[in-house]
């Protein structure tokens, strides 16, 4: 994460006492190096998104900043790529997604064509991802490079889940869980948000969400219900 490029209208004195100056560029480069991506921490939809292929273009692209908060990441050469729903904390659909393609052709229909392995442990990141942040409905993306999945996206909220962009099956997943998520929200009592991080970091908390489910008989699936309705 980087430093405002000018500090936002708000900042006082105070804002950023705990950043150093001049912050350690070379130290910024050996960890990421110079091809890489910058991107607003709050952003969505490829906006303010500048890759760059050396520091000549990191540090042009960095000057147009303005008062956006960035981070700079790492290129990531993946030959695969995959998008997950999380639902409730506990739920996960994995779902095959090219970033290249033009938006209505991004997502694959299809079961992920990938290794048993490389599938949990999406799962696996993706839930210990949302139950970090105490999202209950979040997308996370995983590149995919030398059978590494690296997290490229993380923090999508209100993801798109359009039938006509999932396709049939994964929009029938989506409204099963979101659908069941909502039930069991209007029938639990109020409670305030609580982020677990010492489960977390114990790993307690995604092995309690890994532990099966017991199957309740089949039903008339809701999705059916809300477009019949």
């Amino acid at each position: 994460m980087l430093p405002h490029k000018h500090a936002p209208g708000n900042a006082t004195e105070k804002t950023m006492r705990n950043l150093e100056y001049p912050l350690d560029w070379e130290s910024v480069f050996a960890t990421v190096g110079e091809r890489g991506y910058l991107k607003p921490i709050d952003g969505g939809g490829g906006r303010n998104v500048h890759p760059v292929t050396s520091r000549e273009e990191f540090f042009r692209a960095y000057d147009r900043t303005g008062e956006h908060c960035m981070v700079y990441q790492k290129e990531v050469n993946f030959n695969a790529y995959f998008r997950c729903f999380v639902v409730g904390q506990k739920k996960v659909r994995v779902m095959e997604y090219d970033p290249c393609k033009p938006h209505a052709e991004r997502y694959s229909h299809n079961a992920p064509g990938c290794e048993k392995k490389l599938l949990k442990r999406m799962e696996w990141d993706a839930l210990k991802l949302c139950q970090a942040l105490g999202y209950d409905v979040n997308t996370v993306e995983f590149a995919i490079e030398d059978e590494i999945p690296y997290a490229i996206d993380f923090m999508n909220p209100v993801p798109d889940a359009d039938l006509n962009s999932v396709g049939e099956e994964h929009f029938e997943w989506v409204v099963e869980q979101l659908a069941d998520l909502a039930i069991a929200k209007a029938k639990a009592a109020p409670q305030a948000p609580k982020l677990h991080w010492p489960e977390l970091l114990r790993g307690e908390a995604v092995a309690k969400a890994a532990k099966p489910v017991k199957k309740k008989p089949a039903a008339k699936k809701k999705s059916d219900a809300i477009r019949k309705g």
